[in-house]
């Protein structure tokens, strides 16, 4: 699995996260009031090991990138990369979930909309799937998910009313 080579937008640059930019990923969440953020991004300590974190594990990749506000030269959010797969069976190696977040002072400014619009292509020349997650009550993230085009799924292993989930097929875009 290649990692991603996105190119900087006018307003963003972005990075892979690793222990040497973790303190980047606690400064923007730990005093987030969101419950949408992850808890081990507001503590040091998880955040740092968290970034120290394989990105390979058994038969799955994932990694995540780190949104740069060039402006304020800064790392506003964070772009998640998992559960892609070097498995072949059946053509499961063809897709990969996703998730994000944006520091609570810099949200509806539409930079994850930038982000993903510089993400999506690069993932559909690995993948034929991109496949996301969020909380029901989550209504700004199910908007931003359906202006980039991602249509909602109900799959037969999915019998959760907590989570609305959605893809974005190749073609599409």
């Amino acid at each position: 699995m290649e990692k991603l080579n996105l190119k900087n937008s006018e307003r963003l640059s972005f990075e892979f996260l690793n222990k040497y930019n973790a303190n980047g990923l606690f400064n923007m969440f730990k005093d987030d009031p969101s419950a949408y953020v992850s808890e081990d991004f507001k503590d040091l300590n998880k955040a740092i090991n968290y970034a120290k974190r394989p990105a390979q594990y058994g038969k799955y990749f994932g990694y995540d990138i780190l949104i740069n506000n060039l402006k304020i030269a800064k790392p506003i959010g964070i772009l998640h990369i998992f559960d892609t797969t070097t498995e072949t069976f059946n053509n499961n190696h063809k897709k990969c979930s996703i998730g994000f977040a944006i520091c609570s002072h810099q949200r509806g400014k539409y930079y994850m909309l930038e982000t993903l619009k510089a993400a999506i292509p690069d993932l559909l020349q690995t993948f034929d799937q991109i496949l996301c997650y969020t909380n029901h009550t989550n209504l700004p993230t199910i908007k931003l998910l359906q202006k980039i085009g991602f249509e909602g799924i109900r799959e037969e292993y999915v019998n959760d009313k907590q989570y609305c989930y959605f893809e974005f097929r190749k073609g599409k875009y």
